[in-house]
């Protein structure tokens, strides 16, 4: 419907990341978070696909560790084939995040 790109939520577990990861949900988006904070991850993944029948992918990881980012983004590029948003929601981010599309 909105085509193969996903919006990506850095800090999307709790507070306005979370409210974000929502909206655009809400918003028939696709929707990848990453989070320090696992169980609210899990928790706000498994809401929200219960509640609008959507997949949402979460990956538990530090957005400061440049190997967490390097996973997390394969990962999403992998699923998603390209990013098509990114809302940085972690005032603790230090290093740019790159993003690479195939």
């Amino acid at each position: 419907m909105f085509g193969r790109g996903v919006y990506i939520v850095l800090g999307g577990a709790g507070g306005v990341g979370k409210r974000c990861v929502e909206r655009c949900v809400k918003c028939g988006k696709n929707v990848a978070f990453m989070d320090i904070d696992k169980a609210a991850g899990k928790a706000l993944k498994a809401k929200l696909e219960k509640e609008y029948g959507v997949n949402v992918f979460f990956f538990h990881g530090d957005v400061n560790s440049e190997e967490d980012r390097e996973l997390f983004e394969s990962a999403v590029i992998a699923m998603y084939g390209r990013i098509e948003r990114f809302i940085s929601n972690v005032s603790s981010f230090k290093v740019d995040f790159i993003v690479r599309t195939n």
